[in-house]
C-alpha cells in the first residue's frame, strides 16, 4: 500500500475526536438543544411545511421546544413531511428538494450533534465531505501526493443517484453498529420516513437522504464506511468526497479487480455504480472535484480547474452578466461575487492563465451590455483574487428524485393534515371553478401563492 502521511487534522476536531456514546438524553440536553437551534439559525433556510419561518419561531422558541420535548421523551413526537421545491439545474431540468420545518431542523441538528462524536473516530481518514477539519482541498491534496508516490492509475466511482437511492433499511442497519439506544434510533428512523408534500398530498418513502436535513451529511458518510473499510483493505488508495471518489491504483491491471469490488460492496448496501459515468484510466483523464491532473515539466501530477468547471462557469456568470437586472453596478457585484467564491476554490498557480482568461471574457460581456460605465472595481483581477477559505464550504448536493424514491401509495391522513396546516397558516385562500377549455372540468384551492387543483 502507497504510504501517505497525512495531515494533522486533530487540532480541528479535537473537541468531536473523543469516542462518546451517542444517547437520547445527551440528545436532549438544554446545552445540546441550544446550540442546534444557533446552527439552525445561522443556517437560515425556508420554512416547512407548516409554513412557520425562523423569524418567527426565534421569539417562541423556548416555549415550543419544551412541547416537542415532551412529545419526544412521550413517544408520541413525530416529524412533519418534507416541503418539496423544485430548483432549476444550470444544466437544464429540475432539482428536487426536500425541506423539514424549521422545529424539525433543531430536532435533526440535535441528534447531529450527538452522533457525529460518535463516529468521527470511526471514519477513515480517506473521507473528506461533511466532516470538521476536512474539505475539498483536503483530498485533493491527497490526490497529487498519491499520484506521485507511484499510483497513476485512476478509477473514479460514481454511484447510480446515491443521495436519492439510499435504503432506509441500510441507514439503520449500518447506524446500529455503533449507536446502542433504541430510542434514538427510533427518531432517525421517523426522520427518515416522514414523507414528502406536494400537490396537496404527502407520499410515504422508503429511500433517500433529503437535502435540508443536517442528518444527511453524517448518514451519508456512516452509509458509504463500509466502502471505505473495504478499499483499505485492499491497500488502494483513494479519497472520497460524499458520495464522489477517486481510486488511485499502481498499475492499469488492477482496474478490473477494484471495480467489481465496488461493484460488489455496492450492491451489499442495495446500490448501484453507474457504469456510463464510472471511468478508469491514466490520472491525466481523470477528473475529481471539479480538478483536472497532469504532469508538469518534472513529471510531478499538478491540479487546475477542468475545461467542463470552465465552460459551466463560464456560462452560468455570463447569463448572470446578460441578463440580471438593469443597473451596471449591481451587475457587476452580483457576477463578482459568484466570481470571486468561484476562483477561491479553483485557483492555482497553473490555473491562473485560463481563470484570468475566463474574467476577461466576463468583463467584456459587461462592458458590451454596459458600454457608457466605468468598470466597477469589484471585476478587476486584483479584488477578484483575494483570498477566503470559501472554497472549503462545499454544499450539501443530496436531493430527491423522481423515480423508485416513493413508496406508491398516498398518505392521505397526513395530506389532509397538511393541508388544513397550510390553509390556517396562509395569508389568504379562495376557491376557483376551472372550466377546462378542452379539459376536464374542476376546482382551484389556491392558499396564498400556493395552489391545488381538483379535477373532476
Amino acid at each position: 500500500m502507497t504510504t501517505i502521511q497525512e495531515e494533522d487534522f486533530a487540532s480541528a476536531y479535537e473537541s468531536v475526536h473523543r469516542r462518546a456514546p451517542a444517547t437520547f438524553e445527551a440528545m436532549l440536553e438544554p446545552e445540546n438543544v441550544s446550540t442546534a437551534w444557533e446552527r439552525v439559525r445561522r443556517n437560515r433556510g425556508c420554512a416547512g411545511v407548516d409554513g412557520v419561518s425562523i423569524a418567527e419561531l426565534l421569539p417562541i422558541f423556548d416555549q415550543e421546544w419544551l412541547s416537542v420535548e415532551r412529545a419526544i421523551r412521550a413517544g408520541v413526537y413525530r416529524p412533519q413531511p418534507l416541503l418539496r421545491v423544485r430548483i432549476p439545474k444550470p444544466s437544464g431540468g429540475e432539482r428536487l428538494l426536500g425541506i423539514p420545518t424549521v422545529m424539525d431542523r433543531v430536532v435533526q441538528q440535535s441528534m447531529a450533534q450527538v452522533l457525529s462524536p460518535c463516529w468521527e473516530p470511526v471514519f477513515s481518514p480517506r473521507s473528506f465531505a461533511y466532516r470538521p477539519g476536512r474539505g475539498p482541498r483536503n483530498a485533493l491534496g491527497l490526490v497529487e501526493t498519491a499520484l506521485n508516490h507511484g499510483a497513476p492509475w485512476a478509477l473514479h466511482l460514481d454511484i447510480k443517484d446515491f443521495f436519492d437511492s439510499v435504503p432506509h433499511a441500510v441507514v439503520l442497519g449500518e447506524l446500529a453498529t455503533e449507536v446502542a439506544d433504541q430510542r434514538l434510533a427510533a427518531l432517525v428512523r421517523q426522520t427518515l420516513q416522514s414523507g414528502v408534500y406536494e400537490h396537496g398530498i404527502v407520499r410515504p418513502m422508503s429511500v433517500g437522504l433529503a437535502q435540508g436535513s443536517p442528518l444527511s451529511p453524517l448518514l451519508a458518510n456512516v452509509v458509504l464506511h463500509p466502502l471505505d473499510t473495504k478499499l483499505e483493505a485492499a491497500g488502494w488508495e483513494f479519497a472520497r468526497y460524499a458520495d464522489d471518489c477517486l481510486v488511485l491504483l499502481p498499475g492499469e491491471e488492477i482496474g478490473t479487480k477494484a471495480r467489481r469490488l465496488v461493484i460488489q460492496i455496492l450492491e451489499d448496501l442495495g446500490l448501484r455504480l453507474n457504469e456510463q459515468k464510472t471511468t478508469f484510466g491514466h490520472f491525466t483523464e481523470s477528473r475529481f472535484l471539479g480538478f483536472a491532473f497532469r504532469q508538469d515539466a518534472h513529471g510531478r501530477a499538478i491540479r487546475e480547474a477542468s475545461p467542463e468547471a470552465l465552460a459551466e462557469a463560464e456560462k452560468t456568470l455570463l447569463r448572470v452578466v446578460q441578463s440580471a437586472g438593469y443597473e451596471g453596478q449591481s451587475v457587476a457585484v452580483e457576477a463578482a461575487e459568484m466570481l470571486q467564491s468561484w476562483l477561491t476554490y479553483f485557483h492555482t498557480a497553473e490555473s491562473e492563465t485560463v481563470l484570468r482568461t475566463l474574467v476577461d471574457r466576463i468583463v467584456a460581456a459587461w462592458q458590451a451590455r454596459f458600454p457608457r460605465s466605468t468598470l466597477p472595481t469589484c471585476l478587476q483581477w486584483e479584488n477578484l483574487c483575494r483570498r477566503h477559505n470559501a472554497g472549503e464550504r462545499v454544499g450539501y448536493s443530496g436531493h430527491f428524485e423522481d423515480g423508485d424514491t416513493f413508496d406508491d401509495s398516498i398518505n392521505w391522513s397526513d395530506s389532509f393534515r397538511c393541508l388544513l396546516l397550510r390553509l390556517w397558516r396562509s395569508r389568504w385562500w379562495r376557491l376557483e371553478y376551472d372550466l377546462g377549455w378542452g379539459r376536464p372540468h374542476g376546482f382551484r384551492l389556491c392558499l396564498g401563492r400556493h395552489r391545488i387543483n381538483i379535477r373532476f
